[in-house]
Formats: structure tokens, sequence, C-alpha cells
């Protein structure tokens, strides 16, 4: 957690810890009650679809407040993550490019991300998830032919 992310949960004191009990909880819920959880994996009629990207959130023991951005390989297509989705309104300060592509798959400093992305990388961690997806970030913006890979 960054030192930002610390200080808001404990501004909120044991309340937020119920919070993310609760969630764990659902979650809990729809993997042991609904078969479509259960396989962990989205379909679109009879068509599996899996991202090929996520942030690995995992804390670093030497570096918790660094994030990867990791590449899903074909046997861990079925992985569990939180998707974070939002307007960003004009133009993202930090967004995965072809020219820091290599670059964030080594780091991804957590205080250089908007807000709602920080607090998203915390609910995530808190949850129990080890990766999350956002689209500014595990889908290479500017390019066409990422977009239509990643989003069809």
């Amino acid at each position: 957690m960054t030192p930002k992310s610390m200080d808001a949960k404990d501004k909120a004191g044991p309340a937020i810890e119920v919070l993310y009990e609760g969630i764990r909880q659902w979650v809990a819920g729809c993997e042991t009650e609904h078969k479509s959880c259960r396989s962990r994996r989205s379909h679109i009629g009879n068509q599996d679809i899996y991202t090929t990207r996520v942030l690995d959130v995992s804390p670093v023991e030497m570096q918790p407040d660094v994030i990867r951005l990791h590449h899903v390989n074909s046997k861990q297509r079925a992985i569990s993550y939180v998707a974070l989705s939002y307007v960003w309104g004009a133009g993202q300060a930090v967004a995965t490019t072809t020219s820091n592509f290599e670059a964030y798959l080594n780091a991804i400093r957590i205080p250089s991300l908007p807000q709602s992305i920080q607090g998203a990388i915390e609910v995530t961690r808190n949850i129990g998830f080890r990766y999350l997806w956002v689209d500014v970030l595990c889908i290479i913006q500017g390019s066409d032919q990422d977009k239509l890979h990643e989003l069809v």
C-alpha cells in the first residue's frame, strides 16, 4: 500500500475492514453458488473471452509501492481479477503505450497513478485478489489493433 492509502485505511478504522469482509463473502458466495463464477471465466455465447494483460498488484517485499503489468499466458487464461471501469475524462497522466510497455512489465510506481487507480489497488489487495484490470493500463493506448484485440 502507498502511504496515502495506509492513511486512508487508518482514518476509516474498523468500518473499512467490515466492508472488505463483506466483499470477500460476496465473492466467496459467487464462487460457491454460481456455476459461471466457479469456472472463473467469462463467456459470450459459446465463445470464451479472456484478457491478455492484467496488473499484478501483489506487494513486492522490497517495493510495496510498485505494481507490474502482467502478460497472461495460455495456461493462466482463467485467472480471477478485479476490473476497474470508469470514465477517465480528458487524457490520463499515466497510460500504457508502446514506448513504456516493456518498462511497465517491470514496474509501475503506485504514487504516479491517479487516486482512483490507487484506491482500486488497495481494494483489490484487501479483498484477496492478486490481479486488477484497468483499461488505461492493460490496453496499449493509441494502438487500435491492441484495443480491438483486447476488447473483442
